[in-house]
């Protein structure tokens, strides 16, 4: 980890204050890098005016806002919910989400949903669940709500000790960073059904899971029309906010070859495990044994105990 420290500081020009920073310059001169490779390999194909950029489809990065409720807040759930470190109106929301994803802007709830109420959010009438009653996965409301696990838990990488997993807070980006603090901490959440999710402490209706992403390169054809060529996909651990709850909500763990320690990838990215890149501090994730830097150790953020997760 040493290595990637001082290669940080000296792409990033940050000091070694002890926190693993993101790196927007050294990613930009692997782009030119990879735009200059694009402009030789068009080179060799001879083709009529190939010019190369290099792209990705991407969320903007304008800040993690917190979950907006009618009127400021909604009556998230009658009975008793744990409280942990999160905070504001929307830090029981991932232990108890009310949006079915039914629409009721025509006509009213389907009665399969259970007890709803038609109430605005996410900029239309939806199908919300009623106090006392959480949606699961299918879209029903039913009494039971999900299940804190582990709370302010903290992700240990197994190739880089004292290197933990984060999210920044302008950003959906995941990286690593030496720091235990807000961004760092993940609380872990259990359904009835026992899908598992990683919710962010520091923005609590937020979930970590994998993104994909696109990169092309600009060609030119004998006529003079520019189209995408030699695009390619690149995955990523992001957070998202959840409206409601789907299969990228869900993570799965699988035993690592080492103490403690285990591989993550998103449900919806079946076996894309998430990885501390060498190159930089971001998280990635891709196919395949990802070996030391993708293997992760829970612990508790307090007491630094391993905490396994659930079976």
């Amino acid at each position: 980890m040493d290595k990637l420290k001082q290669s940080l500081v000296e792409e990033s020009g940050h000091p070694e204050d002890g926190a693993c920073k993101p790196v927007v310059t050294l990613k930009r001169r692997w782009q030119v890098v990879r735009i200059a490779m694009g402009g030789a390999f068009c080179g060799l194909l001879m083709a009529a005016g190939c010019t190369l950029y290099h792209y990705r489809q991407q969320r903007s990065t304008l800040g993690l806002a917190p979950l907006q409720f009618p009127g400021g807040k909604f009556e998230l759930y009658s009975g008793d919910l744990p409280d942990t470190e999160t905070q504001g109106d929307d830090r029981h929301w991932l232990q108890c989400i009310l949006n079915t994803g039914g629409t009721c802007n025509i006509f009213g709830c389907d009665s399969e949903r259970g007890n709803t109420n038609c109430e605005w959010f996410d900029l239309g009438y939806k199908c919300m669940c009623q106090p006392g009653f959480c949606s699961n996965l299918a879209g029903r409301c039913e009494e039971s709500p999900n299940q804190v696990t582990a709370a302010s838990a903290i992700f240990e990488n197994a190739q880089w000790p004292g290197w933990f997993l984060a999210v920044g807070d302008h950003s959906w980006t995941m990286w690593v960073q030496q720091e235990v603090n807000m961004n760092s901490k993940w609380n872990l959440l259990q359904t009835p059904q026992g899908d598992l999710m990683l919710g962010s402490v520091k923005f609590p209706s937020y979930v970590a899971t994998t993104v994909s992403s696109q990169a092309c390169s600009q060609c030119t054809d004998n006529d003079g029309n520019t189209y995408d060529c030699n695009c390619y996909d690149s995955y990523d651990a992001q957070v998202q906010q959840v409206k409601k709850q789907d299969m990228s909500n869900f993570i799965r763990f699988e035993k690592a070859n080492w103490p403690g320690a285990y591989k993550i990838y998103s449900a919806s990215q079946p076996l894309m495990y998430w990885y501390a890149s060498k190159f930089g501090s971001t998280v990635k994730a891709n196919w395949g044994e990802p070996g030391p830097q993708g293997w992760w150790i829970m612990k508790s953020a307090s007491s630094r105990a391993v905490v396994e997760p659930p079976a």
